[in-house]
């Protein structure tokens, strides 16, 4: 286990698509290209990392490889994985994602944070493979996780 790695991912809203096209909706249809980037993964991250620990963050709308890239940072054994999940194609998209990190290795904690976490806690506690959830603003609660989980 890399004790310090974590890696927050945007499952995105798209429906999974081509490889080598893993452009969100918005984003393939306007006539200026542009990504809009994952703010809430990205402010997580650098209050996370400003405490010590070493972020990585995917984001399925601009990494045609995602997949293989999250195989990849699996290998490393991050201490936990997570997924900023909102209501949508983002729910199905984190559970088809958190079903891959844990045939890649179960032992790997993912853990869930976002909108749609306040409004169905239980449901996503029984129902998802989801380790832990985070409900609200995530910076404190994920950080005291993270020290629980070192």
């Amino acid at each position: 286990m890399k004790k310090n790695l974590v890696v927050l991912i945007n499952p995105g809203h798209d429906d999974e698509v081509a490889a080598g096209v893993a452009r969100s909706f918005g984003a393939r249809s306007r006539d200026i290209a542009r990504e809009d980037p994952p703010i809430s993964i990205i402010n997580l991250g650098a209050f996370i990392r400003d405490h010590g620990f070493d972020v990585r963050i995917l984001d399925t709308h601009v990494e045609p490889d995602y997949k293989e890239i999250l195989k990849s940072l699996a290998k490393e054994k991050p201490l936990a994985i997570g997924l900023s999940v909102m209501l949508g194609k983002f729910t199905k998209n984190a559970l088809s994602l958190t079903k891959f990190i844990k045939d890649i290795d179960p032992a790997i904690p993912v853990v869930w944070g976002g909108k749609l976490i306040h409004l169905a806690k239980e449901k996503i506690l029984q129902e998802t493979a989801a380790d832990y959830i985070i409900i609200g603003d995530g910076e404190y609660p994920l950080l005291s996780l993270l020290k629980a989980l070192q």
